[in-house]
């Protein structure tokens, strides 16, 4: 199951458990509300910041380590040196 397959299948999760409930409007409101309330926190963005930041460093060395970074990936930044020194490195 790729990373996608997986968030699509949790919205699903998430619309399912919303129109389950006898008053799915209500339970949406109290849903946003709770949510308001703690991004409202000073903690807030530096706790979403890092958890962001660790999951796309994970999902960047899960990418590098199965093999789905290429060679021209890294030639692309070869070139810009290459293009700028002249051929010359250093």
């Amino acid at each position: 199951m790729t990373l996608r397959q997986a968030t699509q299948v949790g919205w699903a999760l998430v619309a399912i458990l919303f129109l389950a409930r006898p008053k799915p409007a209500q339970a949406w409101r109290g849903a946003v509300r709770v949510a308001a309330r703690w991004l409202g926190q000073p903690m807030a963005f530096p706790v979403l910041a890092i958890v962001h930041l660790t999951i796309y460093a994970a999902v960047g060395v899960v990418q590098h380590l199965s093999f789905n970074t290429y060679s021209h990936d890294f030639g692309i930044m070869d070139e810009a040196i290459a293009g700028q020194s002249g051929g010359r490195f250093m």
